[in-house]
């Protein structure tokens, strides 16, 4: 009975294709889980002052669900590491990253952080006034 293979092999390329897409499903929400946490993990590193760690670890996470944190945790430690080495690079870098930084994508907390860390470059390359008026806007956020 030909007619009858094709149908019970038609019948198994659904289920197969319907198990592939379950599981799939099942598999996502941890993907953004993973980089929420290696986001968390490199804020650690900032925050204790691992400014080298920090840049490797939010590096990696720049084409994930947590780019715009990845990108700020990146440019925050970038400026970081140029107030301790002067390293003009290290200062060009924390721009590029900030200047990747969607803000609307951002956390309120991460939001504020953003206004510091650009205001902190713009301080940086001695455009005070500009630096000032974001750092206003970081206190009334």
């Amino acid at each position: 009975m030909p007619g009858c293979q094709h149908i019970q092999v038609h019948a198994l390329q659904r289920v197969s294709a319907r198990v592939v897409l379950v599981a799939f499903l099942a598999l996502l929400p941890a993907l953004p889980a993973h980089a929420q946490g290696g986001l968390e993990f490199a804020r650690q590193l900032y925050n204790q002052g691992r400014f080298d760690q920090a840049i490797t670890a939010a590096a990696r996470l720049r084409a994930t669900p947590v780019a715009d944190g990845a990108n700020l945790v990146l440019g925050r430690s970038y400026l970081e590491r140029f107030r301790k080495t002067t390293d003009r690079a290290d200062l060009v870098a924390a721009r590029a990253a900030l200047g990747e930084v969607r803000p609307a994508q951002l956390t309120s907390r991460d939001r504020t952080d953003y206004l510091v860390g650009l205001g902190e470059s713009l301080y940086l390359e001695e455009s005070y006034g500009p630096a000032a008026e974001l750092f206003q806007g970081a206190l009334d956020h």
